[in-house]
C-alpha cells in the first residue's frame, strides 16, 4: 500500500501539476509520484486546482512578472494566489510552503525572490 500524503504534500503535487501547465486526472497522479492522497488532501489538491482554472486570468497576470522568471517561481506564485482566493489557509503559512517548495524545486536564491514577492503583497 502506498504512503498517505500530509497536507504539504499535497501542496507540492497541486504545485506540480500547476507547472506542468496541464491540469487532468493523469497529471495529477503523476505529481502525487506514487503516493496515495486521503480523501481531504484529494479535495485540497482539487479546489486549488479547480479555483486556479476558474481564475487563470488573473492569476495568471498576477504571476507573470516579465520574461526573466523561472517557471518554477512562476507556478509557486500561482499556487499562493490561488490559495489566497481559496481563503481557508493562512497567508503566513502559505508564504512559508511556497518558500520551502522554491527552496526544494529551484534553490535559495529563488526562495529569497518568492519569499520578498510574497511577503510584499498586499
Amino acid at each position: 500500500m502506498s504512503e498517505v500524503i500530509s497536507r504539504s504534500e499535497a501542496r507540492e503535487a497541486a504545485f506540480r501539476v500547476l507547472y506542468s501547465q496541464t491540469i487532468t486526472a493523469e497529471t495529477l497522479e503523476l505529481a502525487l509520484d506514487g503516493k496515495r492522497a486521503s480523501e481531504p488532501e484529494r479535495k485540497f489538491i482539487e479546489k486549488i486546482l479547480v479555483t486556479y482554472k476558474e481564475n487563470k486570468d488573473g492569476i495568471d497576470a498576477k504571476a507573470a512578472l516579465g520574461e526573466r522568471i523561472k517557471k518554477v517561481d512562476e507556478a509557486l506564485l500561482r499556487l499562493y494566489w490561488t490559495e489566497l482566493l481559496i481563503g481557508e489557509v493562512a497567508k503566513p503559512v502559505i508564504v512559508n510552503e511556497c518558500v520551502n517548495l522554491a527552496k526544494r524545486y529551484s534553490g535559495d536564491e529563488s526562495a529569497g525572490f518568492i519569499n520578498g514577492v510574497l511577503r510584499n503583497d498586499k
